[in-house]
């Protein structure tokens, strides 16, 4: 009696363990297809600091786009810029996203990149989310200056001497905008410049005319 207890009472052991397994067998697909519906950025061809002029590329770690829209440039928003730019988009592969600004980007500015409802409800037969990595920071470069050159020249108004620069910068620049946010000074002491317009948009003259 005693061993027949023992012998029933291994086999319920043995055969929850065979169930345990079979469920843990059986769930894991459905595990990894939770998992396979969270969408994240995994690399773009760009840093933290973009050129203010070329396409935005975008790689995710899943097949999003169906065969039949890759390669087609559309004005559909599946990425919301903030700010705005506007622009399209094209897939250039099922995980792979291309945006090509209209135009220059504006300098000076921070954006921040996140996926839209229009990606996430791309695919037919199953519904999308983001995941942990799902926004995406980069700024456009400050204005800077690139070059200067300072030699001496000749009123040709009052024939006195004066001191010509010619300063470059990384973006074109407004004379009257950028003349009242620039300080000439010598020994400490401030200089009345006068500036002109440079060789190209990107440059100016300033004449130390004292």
């Amino acid at each position: 009696m005693i061993v027949q207890t023992t012998t029933t009472f291994m086999k319920r052991i043995i055969f929850s363990f065979g169930l345990l397994f079979y469920l843990s067998i059986a769930l894991q697909p459905s595990c990894n297809l939770i998992n396979r519906t969270e969408v994240e950025f995994t690399s773009t061809n760009f840093g933290e600091e973009i050129e203010s002029v070329g396409n935005l590329v975008f790689r995710f770690n899943l097949d999003v786009a169906q065969p039949e829209l890759i390669n087609i440039w559309t004005d559909v928003a599946y990425l919301k810029i903030d700010p705005p730019l506007e622009g399209k988009f094209k897939w250039s592969a099922s995980n792979e996203l291309v945006f090509s600004p209209s135009g220059e980007l504006s300098p000076c500015k921070n954006f921040t990149i996140s996926m839209t409802d229009e990606l996430l409800k791309i695919q037919k037969d199953r519904r999308l989310k983001a995941g942990k990595n799902k926004e995406i920071n980069f700024t456009t470069p400050f204005l800077k200056i690139l070059d200067w050159n300072c030699q001496w020249d000749r009123d040709p108004i009052s024939g006195k001497a004066i001191i010509k620069t010619l300063v470059s910068f990384n973006y074109p620049v407004d004379i009257n905008s950028l003349g009242e946010n620039l300080l000439f000074s010598v020994d400490g002491t401030k200089q009345t410049v006068e500036f002109k317009e440079g060789q190209d948009p990107k440059s100016l003259e300033c004449l130390l005319v004292n």
